[in-house]
């Protein structure tokens, strides 16, 4: 009897933790999807087990796995120095991930919004079959029934959020019978502007619940929207769900995001990313129109390879991908080898020694066309702050000796923080109110893609100075792509379905700013655009093979050098 009792007692241990740390399931540590349970703890619990064991797969159930967390500003879940982790959930005939991640949450107005997955300092990771959501959605929408100048009555759709007092955060309007964008008209709202008057853009209930109407007292609203149009709009703009940092060899496959707060998702210092099938739009046959208040996927001061394949993204604000590093001045001289240096708008991302890297590349631009490279050989903090927001200054040591035209309106590239290559292809971006593929990187190619119904141009490529985000582009082919509707409203002065263009700033002004070098736009399809391509800052610049339909203007270029333009069909 004894001895049964002992190895039931061995076999009840066996249930609850896996022989072999090769492979675990989350159900093994008390999580069950479809179950109304929170299951916060026991996958916490499943994560640290395969982290410490060294476990190679965690795997995941179909169905709802619920994630009871109250306070959407706390993180979730957090992995720190897994190695050759690779996280599975279910994955449908149809390629949909069937696995999903519900974050459930207490709503609150204006939320900075934590993270449902963090993973840090994780080489070798692979997410693949998860899907993301909340609930409540942190978004809504409906048909404009009334618009009286003052302002504009929404009657919400059913299955969107109907809650008192939410604020209008990136708002936008949509084609009630399309489902797309309205082509012409700006975002209504977007996030600055209503922090600075709360009150204007307050979404109030009126009449009877069972109505679902709402009231936006913004004549600022009102001017722009008309009856018929669908009005959506944000909660609150703020945050980041999904981040994965120092994360090298990160591959992504079959991962989905339905909602987000925040941004959707972001690659920090990561070396090489791999992306196929991973989608960032609305559930399917629901009345929901927006997905988030900020970008789908940032890829921000990564390095080596990147390879992005048919993804999808619609619904989201500001932009479907952005691909950038920093742009950083010299505050000074410490000795002929090293200068005091740092970002002029707040700092780099990161810490800045983790920025300044040893070993890599600082581009020092002496001109338009002239740029010196020199080798950081070492970085200390210095405990002096510089710039406009009294940021902290870094001594940063090289190899060579700086140049002597070296001053503080100087703009660097660095190139510890840029990808070798980024290489997007068979993608699809819909209904996006910013860019589609924001590029301010080297070694482009973008080719095999539909741009549909994008506010500003769908392919953005040169670099944003004022906005610190480098570098300036080199090499961009962007070829075989499908532009439609795309490009009504500027960035960066241009309003084109591709643009190629500098930010400058204050420091950096167009006249100095460093030329945009080889960019390859040929055999496109340009179709229903007021302007195909505006290009302007380039040397080197081959159009070449497009065809344009419907475009009134179909190519702008100016201020540029080195410029082949032939073979278009208009």
């Amino acid at each position: 009897m004894r001895k049964q009792k002992i190895i039931a007692f061995i076999a009840l241990l066996c249930a609850a933790f896996p022989a072999s740390a090769a492979e675990i399931r989350v159900s093994d540590f008390g999580a069950k999807p479809d179950d109304g349970k929170c299951d916060i703890s026991a996958i916490r619990k499943a994560f640290a087990y395969a982290v410490a064991n060294k476990a190679t797969t965690v795997r995941f159930d179909a169905g709802v796995y619920d994630l009871n967390i109250g306070d959407a500003t706390r993180d979730i879940f957090e992995i720190d120095g897994a190695e050759n982790l690779s996280i599975v959930g279910a994955v449908g005939s149809d390629g949909e991930p069937k696995t999903v991640f519900l974050r459930r949450y207490k709503p609150e107005r204006n939320l900075f919004g934590g993270k449902i997955l963090k993973v840090l300092r994780s080489p070798n990771l692979s997410v693949r079959g998860i899907a993301f959501d909340n609930f409540p959605r942190y978004m809504s929408c409906g048909e404009i029934v009334a618009n009286d100048g003052r302002g504009i009555t929404v009657k919400v759709f059913e299955g969107n959020p109907y809650l008192d007092g939410t604020y209008a955060y990136c708002s936008n309007l949509w084609d009630g019978k399309t489902g797309n964008l309205v082509v012409g008209k700006p975002s209504t709202t977007f996030g600055t502007d209503v922090d600075r008057n709360l009150r204007e853009f307050e979404m109030k209930k009126i009449g009877a619940e069972s109505e679902r109407l709402m009231r936006l007292d913004s004549p600022k609203v009102a001017r722009t929207a008309a009856v018929g149009e669908v009005f959506s709009w944000n909660f609150g703009w703020r945050g980041h769900q999904i981040l994965f940092e120092r994360c090298d060899n990160l591959r992504l496959e079959n991962v989905a995001v339905r909602s987000s707060i925040g941004f959707c998702m972001l690659a920090f210092k990561c070396r090489n990313i791999y992306a196929k099938n991973v989608e960032f739009r609305r559930e399917k046959g629901s009345h929901q129109m927006n997905v988030g208040s900020r970008d789908a996927w940032k890829i921000r001061a990564c390095r080596g390879l990147a390879v992005v394949e048919n993804m999808y993204v619609e619904g989201v604000r500001w932009d479907g991908q952005n691909v950038h590093g920093t742009f950083v001045y010299p505050y000074g001289r410490v000795g002929k080898n090293a200068l005091l240096m740092s970002n002029d708008f707040g700092g780099p991302t990161g810490s800045n020694d983790e920025v300044f890297e040893v070993g890599t590349k600082v581009g020092f631009w002496k001109n338009k066309s002239e740029e010196v490279l020199l080798t950081i050989k070492s970085v200390r903090k210095s405990g002096t702050k510089v710039g406009r927001n009294s940021q902290p200054a870094y001594e940063v040591e090289f190899v060579e000796t700086v140049p002597d035209f070296v001053g503080e309106t100087t703009l660097c590239n660095l190139y510890g923080l840029n990808l070798d290559s980024y290489v997007l292809i068979n993608s699809t971006f819909k209904n996006i109110a910013g860019c589609a593929s924001l590029i301010r990187n080297d070694n482009v190619n973008i080719a095999g893609c539909t741009f549909d119904h994008i506010m500003y141009p769908a392919v953005c490529v040169g670099g944003a100075i004022a906005e610190v985000e480098g570098v300036v582009s080199k090499n961009a082919y962007i070829c075989g792509n499908k532009f439609v509707s795309c490009g009504w409203s500027a960035r960066h002065g241009a309003s084109a379905a591709v643009a190629v263009r500098i930010q400058p700033s204050q420091k950096t002004p167009i006249e100095t700013a460093p030329y945009i070098e080889n960019v390859v736009i040929g055999g496109n399809e340009f179709s229903d655009c007021n302007v195909g391509i505006d290009a302007a800052g380039a040397d080197g610049l081959y159009i070449s093979g497009n065809k344009f339909e419907n475009v009134r203007k179909t190519i702008l270029e100016r201020k540029n050098q080195n410029v082949f333009i032939n073979n278009n069909v208009e």
